[in-house]
């Protein structure tokens, strides 16, 4: 890769990733050293000629010679991307990394950490400003702070922390504030380069455990480890995920020998970072490094579920804005970079949402406001994962979330699809505890209004076969409404005597919101164009792409709202007991004629009107052009295979979650939507046919 003004010379390094590159380099240097002697000694043993291995021993000693220049790049990338700008590629230069330059720069790290020890000694705690140059002049290479770290010792670094704090001897810092500002910021964003390379080369499970035995040491003698000391520092600089997840699993510790509770509620307000409320420091902190708040939420479950409701422990509305914008980093946030873990949170926490509020007992213990926001703004970003559950055929099959069992979780879902498959009362719980909060309502009656209105848009603009191929859309439409009106009659029964100020609330808010930014999130008019873009080409990726029916018996004056209207008029019960056994008994007949009964639909997207796209029906291999886009590629999503094991009969629950996702997907396909109208279904459900 080259630079502009460096090239050819631009090395990249991501400081983030190049470890795992370099821990992996040293496992296959050594497997190739061991086995390629071990073989060598029974070369010579036979009187084979050994050239090619001594040429594999030349390489693995010629990768051990690297590695420390390795180490070297990487540890410089760290400490620059802390001072230097955002890129996510760091330069370095080419003189940095020379042999001995490592070993050089952590001599002179340990150099100046052993005058800061002098210094310490002789004068009751005081560090002159030259000794804070230093350090800060060194702050850009990760062997040196390396050096300085190790040599200087937890101990002595909380002592020079509580001496920053406040010390009787030393007058510079109550006479000269900004001083302290300026060497608690030295401090701060070296010690975070320290992190980021004091245990690099070890697996996680070592990190961690590194960070425990050093956490024993970080103390007063006697009085045990003192987060009240450590968090100050924390508060500002760029920290290793797992030093924080072992920093914020030490302070929720649940030994008793080993809590710090008495140390970290500080005074909450307070300006002095020694003396602000620790909890918050300690939240700020994950909140701003995603990962770590993801593998912290992961971790300590316990201590996310004390902090969703009130009587959770001693809490203060700074600690819940704090702790609310953690889980939010560990949840929305993190789904950029880590959606695994994102949407593993997520579940965890719809899951816990679903047990609290079947519980008697806690039954009226609802989440804190700013939690119920963070709620809706869950459900906004998995909108299609909800509307997914509302109208996915397989719905019966998705995981009902029980009990959080991560291995159950992860087995229940459909690695071919991105985001979650929750049963719908997972779903429906978690937003009515959301709506109780009135932003939270407003923000989801507004998503779904956009979300009906992106669906008439898409009516309306796309070009069919027939006009009368809009019921299924609007079947789709209902289904929603469905939900939306039960979960909001639901929770407005529960609030009892606040129902009225909620609702008034509730429209006031309306009134104010930014329509524009909800629309975005569901893609408005524009969305339902794209949409209908991708289904034409033939990516059946979301049911707002798709159910495009054909030779449906209702008139289309009376579409979309008879169709709407119809559903929403329908008892859940019913609705639940009719709708996915009618597309059951279709499916199985249209599996008995081996798809054969299936006429071909046209299908013409916005913009392209002389271009039209096929869809046939066929599940798999797509033979032609004509045949449209292809749903089972392989034994692990045919669902048909799965229907004919169970003799015909559709059983979501007898089908693997990748079996379910292709069932839906097909049952977007434009042909199997205009098949099920050919024969009525729709009406049927809605007592009719």
């Amino acid at each position: 890769m080259g630079h502009p003004e460096h090239q050819p010379t631009f090395s990249g390094i991501d400081p983030d990733k190049l470890p795992g590159t370099i821990n992996s380099l040293e496992r296959d240097k050594n497997r190739l050293h061991d086995s390629a002697t071990r073989f060598r000694t029974r070369f010579t043993r036979y009187g084979l000629d050994t050239r090619p291995l001594d040429r594999l021993i030349a390489i693995s000693r010629w990768a051990d010679g690297e590695l420390p220049l390795l180490r070297r790049r990487q540890r410089l990338a760290v400490a620059i991307g802390e001072h230097g700008s955002q890129r996510t590629l760091i330069y370095l230069p080419d003189s940095a990394v020379t042999p001995g330059a490592a070993a050089r720069a952590t001599a002179q790290g340990r150099a100046l950490a052993q005058r800061f020890d002098r210094q310490m000694a002789d004068h009751d705690g005081a560090v002159p400003e030259a000794l804070f140059t230093a350090l800060a002049a060194g702050g850009d290479d990760g062997d040196f702070l390396y050096g300085f770290y190790s040599s200087l010792g937890p101990r002595r670094l909380s002592q020079l922390s509580n001496s920053m704090s406040g010390n009787p001897y030393d007058r510079r810092y109550p006479d000269h504030p900004d001083q302290l500002a300026y060497d608690r910021d030295v401090l701060a964003r070296t010690f975070g380069g320290f992190t980021r390379v004091a245990a690099d080369t070890r697996p996680r499970p070592g990190q961690r455990a590194f960070w425990s035995t050093w956490f024993d040491r970080f103390d007063d003698p006697g009085q045990g480890f003192r987060p009240d000391l450590l968090l100050p520092l924390v508060d500002s600089g760029t920290y290793d995920p797992d030093f924080l997840v072992a920093l914020a699993d030490r302070a929720f510790t649940t030994d008793p020998n080993r809590s710090v509770t008495p140390r970290m509620p500080g005074s909450p307000g307070a300006d002095d970072p020694w003396h602000a409320d620790h909890y918050v420091q300690l939240f700020n902190a994950l909140t701003k490094n995603p990962l770590a708040a993801g593998q912290f939420i992961a971790l300590r479950p316990d201590i996310a579920v004390n902090a969703l409701y009130p009587g959770g422990g001693s809490t203060t509305p700074d600690r819940i804005a704090a702790f609310t914008a953690t889980l939010k980093a560990a949840t929305i946030t993190l789904r950029a970079s880590h959606p695994t873990l994102s949407d593993r949170n997520t579940a965890w926490l719809l899951t816990t949402n679903l047990a609290h509020t079947q519980d008697p007992a806690l039954q009226t213990t609802h989440p804190y406001p700013a939690v119920s926001l963070l709620f809706s703004e869950i459900l906004a970003q998995h909108w299609d994962d909800l509307q997914y559950a509302i109208t996915s055929p397989a719905q019966d099959a998705f995981w009902p979330a029980p009990t959080w069992n991560p291995t159950a979780f992860t087995n229940s879902q459909d690695p071919t699809r991105d985001g979650l498959e929750l049963h719908p009362t997972v779903w429906k719980a978690f937003m009515e505890e959301a709506i109780r909060d009135p932003h939270a309502a407003a923000s989801m009656s507004a998503l779904f209004e956009t979300y009906s209105n992106k669906l008439a848009a898409l009516t309306s603009t796309a070009i069919r076969s027939t006009d009368e191929s809009i019921d299924f859309i609007s079947f789709k439409m209902g289904l929603s409404e469905n939900f939306y009106s039960s979960a909001f009659g639901e929770t407005e029964k529960n609030l009892g005597d606040e129902a009225q100020a909620w609702a008034d609330d509730m429209s006031k808010i309306r009134k104010d919101l930014v329509l524009t930014v909800v629309g975005l999130a569901a893609g408005g008019e524009e969305g339902a164009v794209e949409f209908a873009k991708e289904q034409g080409k033939g990516y059946a990726t979301s049911l707002l792409e798709g159910w495009v029916g054909r030779q449906v018996q209702v008139p289309p004056e009376r579409a979309p709202t008879d169709l709407i209207e119809g559903i929403k008029g329908l008892k859940n019960t019913r609705l639940e007991s009719t709708w996915r056994s009618a597309f059951a008994t279709s499916v199985g007949a249209l599996v008995g004629a081996n798809f054969t009964n299936i006429p071909k639909v046209k299908f013409v997207v916005p913009g392209e009107v002389d271009k039209y796209h096929s869809f046939s029906g066929k599940p798999y291999s797509a033979g032609a052009p004509d045949d449209g886009p292809r749903y089972i590629t392989g034994p692990a999503d045919d669902f048909v295979a799965a229907i004919r094991r169970n003799h015909g009969q559709v059983d979501t629950s007898k089908m693997t979650p990748q079996q379910q996702g292709a069932y839906s997907s097909w049952l977007e396909d434009p042909a199997v939507v205009a098949k099920l109208g050919d024969d009525r279904v729709y009406l049927h459900i809605m007592g009719q046919g």
